[in-house]
């Protein structure tokens, strides 16, 4: 098997883990692989595509994390509501009562999300629209 191939490959597989994982050290890795791979189909030694390899690797990080950087904020600016998580990203949200809760006891809601269970500061009817409930678990 020629070098270049094996680079490649490499590559290929570093690039999966990129998606997959989200580290961005990975694609700056299969970033330097490509160099390697180049310097595979340029005949040269393969020292001189591990100096490449690891040259290039840490110009395309030093040069691709502030990029990201300012990718991730501008996103994160941009969906500040929207990208919320875990229950924050309940807080707010406009929830049907499937169950009578009464105040103190627990309750079961549904929303476009997800279900969980609530205690209620107030009795609440079965088929009642119900926002900002006190959450106490995510899950029913």
């Amino acid at each position: 098997m020629e070098l270049w191939v094996l680079w490649l490959v490499i590559a290929g597989l570093l690039l999966i883990s990129e998606i997959v994982f989200q580290w961005v050290w990975t694609l700056c890795l299969a970033i330097g692989c490509l160099a390697a791979m180049a310097a595979a189909l340029a005949d040269v030694s393969f020292l001189v595509q591990i100096v490449s390899l690891s040259a290039v690797s840490v110009v395309a990080y030093i040069l691709l994390i502030p990029v990201l950087n300012r990718w991730q904020e501008k996103a994160r600016r941009r969906n500040r509501n929207k990208s919320r998580t875990g229950m924050d990203a309940l807080l707010g949200r406009v929830a049907t009562v499937t169950n009578e809760i009464r105040p103190g006891n627990w309750g079961v809601r549904e929303s476009t999300a997800t279900a969980g269970r609530y205690a209620s500061p107030a009795a609440m009817t079965s088929s009642a629209t119900a926002k900002k409930l006190w959450l106490q678990a995510t899950t029913a």
